[in-house]
């Protein structure tokens, strides 16, 4: 069993078009795992919306057309570091039912380095089985910095998207690397 950790942010600057593409975005990941049968029975998915603060939106659910609907907008300030203890609190209970563990982490923005919450995931007894991606969804860059700050050190991969498209393939690049399906 695998499980996308999909973290998506919410900042008043992700208002109106940028957040109708990021639903676009994470709506095409939805349709590529949905559209096969094999992978609609090995992955979980687990959405956490964040901005000053992090709400779990659903929790290892296998993937339907109505997940997509619960995914809503709020605005806030950006802070990883909410969203990383979210995280790791979600993992901590939850790793052992996990082959493959994708942590994605999205954001347009900077917010300043999560470094207890690194130290704490590169000490975790699944960071073998946990892979990382960050993505910048824009071209701010002090955001670009701090992403790809957190990706290399957790051993993980940043990429930027720019348009809808990057932020799709982006997103079904997650299901694609780790779990060697493609």
């Amino acid at each position: 069993m695998n499980l996308v950790l999909n973290i998506i942010y919410y900042l008043g600057s992700m208002n109106g078009k940028p957040w109708m593409e990021l639903i676009q975005a994470v709506n095409a990941l939805f349709n590529k795992i949905q559209s096969d049968g094999w992978l609609s029975q090995i992955i979980k998915c687990t959405i956490i919306n964040y901005n000053d603060s992090a709400r779990t939106i659903f929790q290892e659910q296998y993937v339907s057309s109505n997940l997509i609907d619960k995914i809503t907008f709020n605005g806030g300030n950006t802070c990883f570091k909410t969203v990383l203890r979210s995280a790791i609190n979600l993992i901590d209970n939850t790793h052992d039912n996990y082959d493959n563990i994708r942590l994605v982490l999205m954001s347009d923005g900077f917010a300043n380095y999560p470094k207890e919450e690194i130290d704490i995931l590169n000490s975790k007894n699944y960071k073998n089985k946990m892979n990382l991606q960050t993505i910048l969804f824009g071209t701010h860059a002090d955001g670009k910095k701090a992403l790809r700050s957190i990706a290399k050190d957790l051993g993980g991969k940043y990429s930027n998207a720019v348009t809808l498209e990057d932020l799709a393939k982006n997103f079904i690049e997650v299901i694609n690397i780790k779990f060697n399906i493609f």
